[in-house]
């Protein structure tokens, strides 16, 4: 029996850390898809000192998975508002470029706090579908609410 019926994917193609390590998990949404999960693929947005280039590779990476077919929902970046890593205009940018390189059809979003959503109603019309991420804890809110 299952544990899910899907999978959620952070970031693809190779990106190196400062261990000299690398992450390439697009193998790892093959392998999903192959199982007939759910996939959500996300392309890692960042604000590094080379982060042009590696978002660039991020978002073809996820353009080839979604082109395959291996995905059922892009996700352009998480969290890249709250952490300030872009502005919400080259966001946007970036998953209109996103959607316009899709061969299939499929939803396209980015996840972020409740918050930057409702600041950014430009976002909202950009996306196909809301990813929202909510903190009750560090936010303050009592257990019983």
């Amino acid at each position: 029996m299952p544990y899910t019926d899907g999978v959620r994917f952070f970031g693809l193609y190779p990106l190196l850390y400062r261990n000299g390590a690398s992450s390439d998990l697009a193998e790892g949404v093959r392998l999903a898809k192959s199982r007939n999960l759910t996939v959500v693929a996300s392309a890692w947005i960042g604000r590094s000192p080379q982060a042009d280039a590696e978002n660039e590779i991020q978002m073809t990476g996820l353009v080839e998975l979604c082109n395959e077919g291996k995905v059922d929902i892009a996700c352009v970046g998480s969290e890249v508002l709250h952490r300030g890593d872009q502005t919400p205009e080259r966001l946007i940018e970036m998953i209109v470029r996103v959607k316009r390189s899709l061969t299939r059809q499929i939803p396209v979003t980015t996840a972020d706090t409740y918050i930057k959503w409702i600041e950014n109603p430009a976002l909202i019309d950009a996306c196909d579908i809301i990813f929202f991420n909510s903190y009750p804890f560090w936010e303050g809110v009592p257990i019983n609410d």
